[in-house]
């Protein structure tokens, strides 16, 4: 998009042994040109933009009315040579590239234009990049997070498990020592002699508590 219709409809230019073809459509005014752009979507490949204006502030407001409106689509600025200095002030700004215009020809700015596209491109492709490897690694810590909780809760409930099986161990095994005492002891015949029957009582209870023993 230019005001200065300096360039044809159609310019091509050779580029890596290949022909290019950039359609050039003009406005009239700023404001025409960010009314365009401000379209969704704006249907535009490259801004290229003549800052040939009077006034060095009115030239840099005229390329923000610009950059506002389209703030992701590349964009070119020419300038004579006298406005070099404002030019490479754009650069800061966002645009790609500069040419002036005592070197403009049809081959050298197809070039340029070219070479504005591909970067962009190859800025987009970074910045895709980036988000995909922000998103996987939000999803990575997210997991980690997520196991990290499994694994406490896991801590908690063996901690749980280990608490209640000390505390039921401790309260079952000293009844169970007394149990077994006073069985020994009704064996050995403190109490007095035992008939056969409550022997093998003694006996089978006595088993029984050893095996409880063991468990516990």
């Amino acid at each position: 998009m230019v005001e200065n219709p300096l360039f044809s409809d159609r310019i091509l230019a050779s580029y890596g042994g290949h022909v290019f073809s950039f359609e050039v459509e003009r406005q009239s005014s700023p404001r025409a040109a960010a009314d365009r752009l401000s379209a969704d979507p704006p249907d535009v490949d490259v801004v290229l933009l003549d800052l040939s204006l009077p006034a060095p502030a009115e030239s840099m407001n005229f390329f923000f009315q610009i950059r506002n409106a389209a703030p992701t689509l590349p964009m070119v600025v020419i300038c004579a040579a006298e406005d070099e200095a404002l030019a490479v002030e754009t650069l800061r700004f966002g645009a790609q590239e500069y040419l002036l215009k005592q070197d403009l020809d049809d081959r050298i700015l197809g070039k340029m234009l070219r070479h504005a596209l591909d970067r962009h491109r190859l800025t987009e492709d970074i910045e895709r990049q980036k988000r995909n490897l922000a998103a996987a690694e939000s999803v990575s810590r997210k997991m980690v997070s997520q196991i990290r909780e499994e694994m406490e809760k896991r801590r908690k409930t063996e901690k749980l498990k280990d608490d209640f099986i000390n505390v039921a161990s401790h309260e079952l095994r000293s009844p169970l020592t007394v149990i077994k005492g006073v069985l020994d002891n009704l064996k050995e015949g403190i109490l007095g002699p035992l008939t056969g029957p409550q022997m093998n009582y003694i006996e089978i209870t006595s088993r029984h508590a050893d095996r409880l023993a063991k468990i516990i």
